[in-house]
């Protein structure tokens, strides 16, 4: 057998260790270019990203002082709102307050029966001498107390004011002191109560003060039924027609009128404001208006204005793509929202939409993809979003042709 010299031999070994080195380089080279992460797919928005509305263009009245707030949102229009002024028959709203605080009705219950007598007989020929809102009473009649108050603020009768305050507390004296004591256990430091009825010019309050007073006349059942009726027929007195000429107009519910040379004609007013599938609560306070006619016709602007100041926005609707993904090698998916987010908002709160820039470029039919972030004012939610189709990887050949994409991000 023929001998292979000793330096062939390490010329032959070399090769085949030279070989297999090439081999393994490639394979290693080749694994690691097929399990290099991919670059991401870029995302891009297909729904608008700003929702904001334009700003809210205001009809307020342009005499006395109107302050309004709505539900949730705050008070929306504040000038002079810590002002005192006379509130004329607006404290009628108080007198009902602080006698339902110390002789309370149970929900759709007449309450105690109060009597009439010679005493309420002349305070009605008083008020009719002076041109005082006014109902009628006969001696010896009987109202429950839930009547007595209806017409109180359905008629603004500022003789059953004071019945009702004698019939609580023994003297409308008696009564001006509980109400203080009230209002102040209440914290309602700038309202001042001297009467019963409101006429009194001393009888003040702020619009600020007005309107949690408005607020809790609305939460309570007696006087928000009361306040609510165009008209009423309370035997034997017969019908009354409510002093509040706006209710039902743009869903004014309420609440209570006020009438005199000092305060000028005002209106504590609420309404239940249709705006597009919902409503909002709006409780505001006009004073000093130069009669109730243009009070009332400045304030059906108002409330039109403020109906169109707020919309119902919908940013995102689950189900519906927010986004699209598109992958480096031109594969593309919707982006899907799981959820809906859809709320009111006022005038030019902002409401915006945003996404990250990039999501992973392989996936699942259904599986995540980020989230949306949907932020209106200072609140911001956030939605989880889904491809609508899968996303694969797109092969080993494209991984080398693109080698430089695989290293570079």
């Amino acid at each position: 057998m023929t001998r292979v010299s000793p330096a062939v031999y390490r010329r032959r070994r070399l090769v085949v260790f030279g070989t297999t080195g090439v081999v393994v380089t490639l394979l290693g080279s080749a694994t690691i270019i097929g399990i290099a992460p991919l670059p991401p797919a870029s995302i891009t928005a297909v729904t608008a990203t700003d929702l904001t509305n334009e700003t809210a263009q205001l009809d307020i009245p342009q005499f006395g002082t109107t302050v309004f707030e709505a539900d949730g949102f705050g008070i929306l229009a504040q000038a002079k709102i810590d002002t005192p002024a006379p509130i004329a028959s607006m404290a009628k709203l108080i007198t009902a307050l602080v006698v339902l605080d110390a002789r309370p009705i149970q929900p759709g219950a007449p309450g105690p029966s109060i009597s009439f007598d010679a005493t309420d007989v002349a305070e009605l020929t008083r008020s009719i001498e002076n041109d005082e809102s006014r109902a009628d009473v006969i001696d010896g009649m009987s109202l429950s107390e839930r009547d007595v108050i209806t017409v109180m603020l359905v008629k603004s009768a500022n003789n059953y004011a004071l019945s009702l305050a004698r019939w609580a507390f023994g003297s409308e004296d008696a009564y001006v002191s509980a109400a203080n004591a009230w209002l102040h256990k209440n914290g309602f430091e700038s309202t001042v109560v001297t009467d019963a009825s409101g006429l009194s010019p001393e009888t003040q309050s702020t619009p600020r003060e007005l309107l949690e007073i408005g607020a809790r006349s609305l939460d309570n059942e007696v006087i928000a039924t009361a306040v609510a009726k165009v008209s009423t027929s309370i035997d034997p007195i017969g019908t009354i027609e409510n002093s509040n000429k706006l209710l039902g107009t743009l869903g004014v519910n309420g609440i209570k009128t006020g009438t005199t040379d000092e305060a000028g004609a005002c209106l504590l007013f609420s309404s239940m404001l249709p705006v597009g599938t919902t409503s909002v609560r709006i409780v505001g306070v006009t004073l000093g208006a130069p009669s109730h006619p243009e009070l009332d016709d400045a304030l059906t602007g108002l409330l039109s204005t403020i109906q169109a100041g707020f919309h119902e926005v919908t940013p995102v609707t689950s189900g519906k793509a927010v986004a699209t993904a598109v992958t480096a090698w031109g594969t593309s998916t919707n982006l899907i929202a799981q959820d809906t987010v859809s709320q009111l908002v006022w005038s030019d709160t902002p409401v915006t939409l945003s996404t990250a820039t990039s999501v992973s470029a392989t996936g699942s039919l259904g599986s995540g993809a980020g989230e949306v972030a949907v932020t209106i004012g200072s609140e911001t939610t956030r939605v989880a979003l889904t491809r609508e189709t899968e996303m694969s990887d797109p092969g080993f050949a494209w991984r080398v042709a693109h080698i430089d994409l695989l290293f570079s991000h």
